[in-house]
């Protein structure tokens, strides 16, 4: 058994294809681009790039033993990023980013599949190539790393509340933008779901067989595990884009409804119909952090807040409990928190069970504790060998002919 991983970016820092690649099952890994190692480095002593583009480049720097199997769209996806900017500056009515997405999944037919036996596709990508090896035969593990009806949900809750939007939001909102994941229902025999949510999603609202499908958590970075905490009580923490889908909107509410003593930090990206709402008052907005600056909130946070209406699993949750946070969240973040264990689900779309639930962990020290060691025993028993091993099982389970 051979699997060739089809994945644009670098989700999971390529802890996928790495993971079959130490299973000794991977066949090639193709990717929209990456950079060698020392290139990045090379552009910042020409001072090619800055720190931050630094740091951007360094993220698409694959481990050795995947950069080995990579096969790059790398002029491809430049050429597709050119006629992209061409086209939204003429005003054309075509969708750039179909056009791109088909010139980078026809240079990835173009290089084949070549020994590989299964295809493992987040969330669709390599359409055209995907096709192809499915009619050679191929078995498809579909990832489906967030929910197909979030697209769906967003344009709802911008209908709701316009006034949290940019424009361009909105515009797209209206004309109900949705992604196309035609090659992903249609070809998969096999979609792999980070959380009963996503599979929930599948089975309701796209037709899909629950039995062509697996709930596979995804793991928790082994760094969180070590992080020495001093939480500050009533600190607490939001993590991630601040937008209508995240429920940035329920959060500042559930802020209001707080109070002093209790400090919101919202650590992420904000726009500016975010951040200068009236209801953002009591929201003290970090923006974007690195790493470091990242683990420094978790250290000192008292509970994470992550009330949002739609993911696949969401990262933050998991990162939370690894460092011992106990965390307030939805169903919808696809989150491996235990309810009343490791911290609290509240409905969605629901500021005041939000704010109970945070304030019912906040003013009892030795409840907040209990769950502080219980979320970082959790977060340790999800590891990348793990779900590999998991994953490889299947792969094999779809690889055997019927009856057997």
């Amino acid at each position: 058994m051979k699997i060739l991983v089809i994945q644009n970016g670098a989700r999971h820092n390529y802890a996928i294809p790495l993971g079959f690649a130490r299973a000794g099952v991977l066949s090639q890994t193709y990717t929209d681009f990456a950079v060698p190692s020392g290139i990045a480095d090379k552009l910042k002593q020409l001072k090619v790039v800055n720190s931050a583009s630094h740091s951007a480049l360094l993220r698409r720097t694959p481990p050795s033993i995947v950069a080995e199997s990579m096969a790059t769209t790398s002029f491809t996806f430049a050429l597709a990023q050119v006629l992209k900017k061409i086209a939204r500056a003429s005003g054309k009515k075509y969708d750039a980013d179909n056009i791109a997405r088909k010139l980078i999944e026809r240079a990835m037919s173009a290089k084949g599949v070549g020994k590989a036996t299964h295809v493992y596709t987040m969330l669709g990508e390599g359409g055209a190539l995907v096709h192809a090896a499915q009619e050679m035969g191929l078995k498809i593990i579909g990832d489906v790393y967030i929910a197909l009806s979030a697209d769906d949900i967003v344009a709802k809750e911008v209908q709701k509340f316009p006034d949290w939007v940019d424009e361009k939001t909105l515009q797209a909102a209206r004309a109900e933008q949705t992604r196309s994941n035609k090659t992903l229902l249609d070809c998969s025999d096999l979609l792999i779901c980070p959380s009963e949510f996503v599979r929930d999603d599948l089975v309701e609202h796209h037709g899909v067989a629950e039995a062509r499908t697996r709930v596979v958590p995804y793991a928790v970075d082994s760094k969180w595990w070590e992080l020495e905490t001093k939480p500050e009580v009533a600190r607490v923490l939001f993590a991630g884009s601040a937008t209508l889908r995240k429920g940035v909107h329920y959060l500042a509410k559930a802020a209001t409804i707080l109070g002093h003593p209790y400090k919101f930090r919202v650590a992420g990206g904000v726009s500016h119909e975010v951040r200068r709402h009236p209801d953002s008052k009591d929201l003290t907005f970090l923006g974007h952090l690195g790493q470091r600056k990242m683990a420094h909130e978790f250290a000192l946070a008292d509970v994470l807040a992550f009330p949002s209406l739609a993911e696949g699993s969401a990262s933050v949750t998991a990162e939370a409990l690894g460092a011992g946070v106990p965390v307030v969240t939805t169903k919808s973040a696809g989150s491996i928190v235990r309810d009343g264990v490791d911290g609290i689900i509240v409905p969605e779309r629901d500021p005041e069970a939000l704010a109970n639930a945070v304030r019912s962990i906040v003013e009892d020290r030795d409840k907040r504790e209990a769950m502080s060691k219980e979320a970082r025993r959790r977060a340790q028993t999800f590891t990348w060998e793990n779900f590999i091993s998991n994953v490889v099982g299947l792969a094999k389970e779809i690889q055997e002919p019927e009856g057997k």
